[in-house]
């Protein structure tokens, strides 16, 4: 996946007469990540993309990235895809002895801003602890949030880190929860959003990328990146309204723009 700085493609399409699709899911091209660099790869990626029959990036937000890049192919947008039979709600749904909050990343700050999340849980369980936020993945940056949410008095009692998860598990843990929450300072579309709604689990998230091209307020919150306030706010409104959303219609909305069929 990706416009790899290769030139087989433009190889295949020049001798052999074979067209060629390149799909795109890399943050990269965002001015918010910055990892685009370097003259020879530009060139070569330019080159590639350009020759392309087609770009499919996952969103309108990623498209005009690499439009601003000089990526002039024809492009048509491909959202990422969930399976739908792994991934779908509890049924007859026993409620947690707390609120459930899920967190699924990488864990890598700079991106996804998990001090953001941990310092907006603090000033929440000071007016309301009776939740449990459960943070999945792992990285580098573990020890570091570990340490963090340890000095909050959050650790092992309010906020869990469970590591990496197998794909089963994770949609176990994802229909256990009560919803999902993400404050990423950039983003494309990340997979584990349109996980939770298949799920049936509403969602708070940040502006980032292409994800307010799909959440609207009957499948959760839209915050600002970096605001923590609006963080702590949306959460604080969630823990109390969660159970208002409609399970059926946050799934069948992932069903019908993220299922393997409808993509397809």
């Amino acid at each position: 996946t990706g416009v790899q700085t290769c030139a087989l493609p433009i190889y295949l399409k020049m001798f052999k007469n074979i067209p060629y699709i390149t799909t795109e899911n890399w943050t990269g091209y965002l001015a918010s990540d910055g990892s685009y660099k370097g003259f020879l790869r530009k060139i070569s990626t330019k080159k590639i993309a350009n020759s392309a029959n087609y770009l499919t990036p996952v969103s309108l937000d990623l498209q005009l990235a690499m439009q601003s890049h000089g990526f002039k192919s024809k492009y048509e947008i491909v959202p990422n895809v969930v399976d739908v039979k792994l991934f779908y709600p509890q049924k007859n749904k026993i409620s947690n002895s707390k609120t459930r909050i899920i967190h699924v990343s990488t864990l890598d700050d700079r991106q996804k801003n998990i001090s953001g999340i941990l310092r907006s849980i603090k000033k929440l369980a000071e007016k309301n602890p009776n939740f449990e936020l459960h943070i999945v993945g792992d990285n580098s940056d573990r020890r570091m949030l570990e340490k963090m949410a340890a000095e909050f008095g959050l650790l092992n009692k309010q906020v869990f880190f469970l590591g990496l998860k197998l794909k089963d598990e994770l949609a176990a843990l994802l229909r256990q929860a009560d919803f999902f929450v993400m404050f990423s300072n950039y983003e494309n579309l990340p997979c584990v959003l349109i996980e939770s709604l298949a799920s049936g689990i509403p969602i708070i998230a940040s502006s980032a990328g292409g994800t307010p091209e799909h959440i609207s307020d009957k499948l959760g919150i839209i915050v600002e990146p970096k605001d923590e306030p609006g963080l702590k706010k949306a959460m604080e409104w969630m823990l109390g309204n969660y159970s208002t959303f409609d399970v059926s219609y946050l799934r069948n909305y992932a069903i019908e723009h993220f299922s393997n069929e409808n993509v397809g």
